[in-house]
C-alpha cells in the first residue's frame, strides 16, 4: 500500500513539474533568432552608446531600458500593446534589446584594491591602537567608495 502511495505521489509530482515547465516556457515565449547583420548592428550601436530604436546617443539618460531611451521604450511598448508589432519582432529586427534578468540589479562594488594597502598599514599597530586603526581603515574605505562612485558616473 505504501509503495502504491509513493508511486502515485511521484506520478502527481511529475505531472505537476511538467505543467510548471509548460507554464514557464509559455511565459518566456519562443526563442528569437537574430540574423548576423542585426546582431552586428546591435553590437555597433551598443558599443557607441546609442539607442537601438532611434539611433541617438544614450549619454545623460537616467534610465536605459533594453538598449532604448525611456521614451523610445515607451514607444515600443505602446506599439506592442496596440498590436502593431510584437516584442519578438522588435528583438529580431534589433530595435529592442532582449529582456534582462528580472528583479533589482545589484550595485556594482567599487574597486577595492586599496584595501590591501589599508590592511598592511594597520598590521603593525600595537593592540591598543587596533581600534584606532580599524576606525581609520573604515574612514579610508568610505572615502575610496565615494571616490569610486564619482568616477563611475
Amino acid at each position: 500500500m505504501a509503495k502504491q502511495l509513493d508511486k502515485d505521489l511521484v506520478s502527481q509530482l511529475e505531472n505537476a513539474m511538467a505543467t510548471i515547465a509548460r507554464v514557464i516556457e509559455a511565459l518566456r515565449g519562443p526563442a528569437v533568432e537574430v540574423s548576423a547583420d542585426v546582431a552586428d548592428r546591435v553590437a555597433r550601436l551598443s558599443r557607441a552608446g546609442k539607442c537601438l530604436l532611434c539611433g541617438e546617443s544614450l549619454d545623460g539618460e537616467e534610465r536605459v531600458k533594453r538598449g532604448l531611451h525611456a521614451r523610445c521604450y515607451l514607444t515600443a511598448r505602446t506599439a506592442i500593446v496596440r498590436g502593431e508589432t510584437t516584442e519578438a519582432q522588435l528583438i529580431a529586427e534589433g530595435r529592442l534589446g532582449p529582456p534582462g534578468k528580472a528583479g533589482r540589479r545589484r550595485r556594482e562594488l567599487p574597486d577595492l584594491s586599496e584595501l590591501d594597502a589599508i590592511a598592511k598599514s594597520t598590521a603593525d599597530l600595537p593592540n591598543e591602537s587596533i581600534v584606532d586603526g580599524a576606525v581609520r581603515a573604515a574612514r579610508e574605505l568610505s572615502q575610496a567608495t565615494k571616490k569610486a562612485k564619482k568616477t563611475q558616473h
